[in-house]
C-alpha cells in the first residue's frame, strides 16, 4: 500500500481481528502480557497510594509536603488513566475476538448444514445411484471415503445377483 492510500477504519479493524483469531496463541499472549502488565500497574498505584498517605504523615514541612503530594497525586492520575486505556483496549480488542469468532461458529455451522441438506437431497442421492454403475464399469471398488460401491439406487429394491457377468461392449446392444 502507497503512503497515499488509505483503508476504512472497518477493514482495517477487521484485517486486525483476522490476524488476531489466525494465531490464537500470540494473541493469548499479548493478552496475558497486558493482564500481567495491568497487575502491575494496580501494584504501582497501591505503592503510590501508600506513599501518598505516608508523605501525609511525614513530619516533612508543609510545602515541601504539598510540592510531594502534588507530584505522587499526578503521577498516580497518569497511572490511573494509562490503567484505564490499556484496560479499554484490552476490552475491545477481546470482545472484537469474541465476535468474529461467534460469526465464524455460525458460518462454520450454516455450511455443514447446507452440507448435509446437500447431501440428503434426492438430486445428490439420484447422481450417486446414477454413477456407480459407472464405477464399478472403470474397475473402482471403492469410493473415496465411502467404502463399497454399490450399483443400485437407494429407492430400489436389492438386485439378484447373475450367474455370470460379461463385460459391456459397444457394438452390442
Amino acid at each position: 500500500m502507497n503512503y497515499d492510500e488509505t483503508r476504512p477504519a472497518d477493514e482495517i479493524q477487521l484485517l486486525r481481528a483476522q490476524e488476531a483469531m489466525s494465531d490464537p496463541v500470540s494473541f493469548l499472549r499479548r493478552f496475558e502480557g497486558l493482564a500481567a502488565r495491568d497487575r502491575r500497574q494496580r501494584q504501582q498505584i497501591k505503592t503510590l497510594e501508600t506513599q501518598l498517605k505516608s508523605a501525609a504523615r511525614t513530619a516533612e514541612t508543609a510545602t515541601q509536603q504539598k510540592v510531594t503530594i502534588r507530584r505522587l497525586e499526578q503521577k498516580l492520575q497518569k497511572l490511573e488513566q494509562m490503567h484505564r486505556t490499556k484496560r479499554d483496549e484490552l476490552l475491545e480488542r477481546l470482545t472484537d475476538a469474541q465476535e468474529r469468532h461467534v460469526e465464524s461458529v455460525r458460518e462454520s455451522r450454516r455450511l455443514r448444514e447446507d452440507l448435509e441438506r446437500v447431501r440428503g437431497s434426492r438430486t445428490f442421492r439420484v447422481g450417486k445411484a446414477v454413477l456407480s454403475p459407472t464405477k464399478i464399469f472403470r474397475g473402482s471398488t471403492t469410493a473415496p471415503n465411502e467404502g463399497p460401491v454399490t450399483d443400485q439406487s437407494p429407492e430400489l429394491p436389492p438386485r439378484r445377483p447373475q450367474a455370470t457377468q460379461r463385460p459391456c461392449s459397444p457394438l452390442r446392444n
